[in-house]
């Protein structure tokens, strides 16, 4: 995934490196050898193709659109990062300006995003979110549902009741819902905050 311009221009670079790459290697070559040659090198091609088309179509588009797009399918917890780097695209923010909203050295935000948040504590990936004002709403999968998990929190869920009971709550909301996902067997919504309450009340989710 492409996250910055930087990395835009050096895809751009390796781009036109790999057609000239498959031009001369199409006038050394015929047949199955040209064939055999080329392909590693055109799929590459087709891989960093998408991935420009990617990043220009998300500096194109606004925050609202990207999530009506990212958002037509549940993704894994696991993939919380990237839709969250997509989202600071869309919404027209450098990672020196997402870095400056945070309070950030905008390095560590650069080695938060190319590490896909690998080794942070969820209440930083919900802090980012926040400073994005999206909300992440994370519910398990049916099959694989905890009765208990203990957290920094005692968090339960009750199937039956199709509730969320939060006890002791004494960190901002948005990072005390992050931190109900723990394993792949959660998957994240991301909201807005508008749309917030309604989720909360269709699913009768009571924070005490």
């Amino acid at each position: 995934m492409i996250k910055n311009d930087r990395q835009l221009h050096h895809a751009r670079s390796r781009l036109d490196e790999l057609k000239a790459s498959i031009a001369e290697l199409k006038r050394e070559y015929s047949g199955l050898l040209r064939e055999l040659h080329t392909t590693p090198l055109q799929n590459s091609v087709n891989k960093i193709e998408t991935q420009i088309a990617e990043y220009e179509e998300l500096t194109a588009s606004s925050l609202a659109d990207a999530v009506d797009g990212l958002l037509k399918k549940p993704h894994l917890f696991e993939e919380t990062a990237e839709l969250l780097t997509k989202l600071r695209i869309a919404a027209g923010l450098t990672q020196t300006e997402m870095a400056e909203r945070l309070g950030w050295q905008q390095s560590n935000l650069s080695r938060f995003e190319s590490d896909n948040y690998s080794g942070q504590t969820l209440s930083k990936i919900a802090e980012y979110a926040d400073a994005l004002e999206v909300w992440l709403y994370i519910v398990p999968e049916l099959d694989e549902m905890p009765s208990r998990i203990k957290y920094n929190k005692v968090i339960e869920f009750d199937p039956s009741l199709a509730k969320y009971n939060f006890e002791n709550v004494d960190v901002p909301e948005s990072h005390f819902w992050a931190s109900i996902a723990t394993t792949s067997a959660y998957q994240p919504t991301i909201i807005d905050k508008p749309a917030k309450q309604e989720i909360i009340d269709e699913y009768d989710l009571v924070t005490v």
